[in-house]
């Protein structure tokens, strides 16, 4: 005899009833979520904005981008506070066929097939097998050896740093190992590989049994950082090469256990839906 559903839930609540995260998720899930859906979505539509180059790094803080570049910069505010949700609050309506997509993440091709002139999927064919990810130095060098191919166009460019896998880690390495290439082309064609899993920081962070106290996740924030100074540069760099106004920006942040304001409870990563300032505010550095 199977237990039903509800008998399911009932088992998790007497197994998790204890635990502050859980009892926090469960709050985020239905009652942060819908009341950040009331509020009108203020953010920046990228598209009406001024540039021929726009340079992405995906889950940039508006604070830590200023930090690494020891600097001030511009800022917007994204209409998503995750790739997801940029991508489908950007790119959903319409065609950009004045547009070539380079991206070393999978969603692009998920959620935008046929709006571009073209998607060109560095994950797919600059995947490093060791490290599980695409390297900063693999996008830009792709870029510079393709960019002829489309000068009448303009161009987004989408690094996957500072996102985990933390780079410059190696306790931390781990994290996101089942974002492997088999994981991105789940991200493709998501109804025939079902079993795999893209992973959260939060899931990745209990998988390797980092707990969330303030000394850990100082831990993981400064591996973010660190990510973030071994991305930037490239960014900058072909920022300076490629014709035309060029902006480094970011689809959006993300939370390190802040509090969703106004209520008590602390949000980690990039859940989609929750428009705190650390998801939302990104930095919108121009270079003429």
């Amino acid at each position: 005899m199977t237990r039903s559903e509800s008998d399911f839930e009932k088992l998790k609540r007497r197994r998790n009833w204890l635990k502050r995260r859980w009892w926090e998720n469960l709050m985020i899930r239905h009652i942060v979520k819908r009341y950040y859906n009331l509020l009108p979505n203020n953010g920046t539509y990228i598209i009406d904005e001024d540039w021929d180059n726009l340079i992405i790094l995906d889950a940039c803080r508006y604070d830590s981008f200023c930090e690494v570049l020891g600097q001030s910069v511009d800022y917007r505010i994204s209409r998503g506070s995750n790739t997801v949700s940029f991508l489908r609050e950007n790119f959903g309506n319409g065609r950009f066929k004045d547009i070539v997509y380079f991206t070393a993440n999978p969603h692009v091709n998920l959620i935008c097939k046929g709006k571009f002139h073209k998607i060109i999927p560095l994950w797919d064919f600059g995947w490093d097998t060791e490290l599980n990810t695409v390297l900063p130095k693999t996008v830009y060098d792709t870029v510079l050896s393709k960019i002829t191919d489309y000068q009448d166009k303009r161009v987004i460019v989408h690094f996957i740093q500072p996102h985990y896998p933390y780079l410059r880690d190696p306790d931390l390495i781990l994290f996101g190992r089942r974002y492997n290439k088999y994981g991105m082309q789940a991200a493709i064609d998501i109804s025939k590989r079902k079993d795999i899993q893209n992973p959260t920081l939060i899931r990745e962070m209990k998988r390797y049994h980092i707990s969330f106290n303030k000394h850990e996740i100082k831990k993981v924030y400064a591996a973010y950082v660190r990510n973030l100074e071994l991305v930037l540069p490239y960014a900058i760099k072909l920022a300076k090469l490629l014709d035309g106004k060029s902006v480094i920006t970011s689809d959006h942040g993300n939370a390190f256990n802040e509090y969703a304001i106004p209520f008590p409870v602390r949000i980690m990563d990039h859940p989609e839906g929750i428009f705190i300032k650390e998801l939302v505010k990104v930095p919108w550095m121009v270079i003429d």
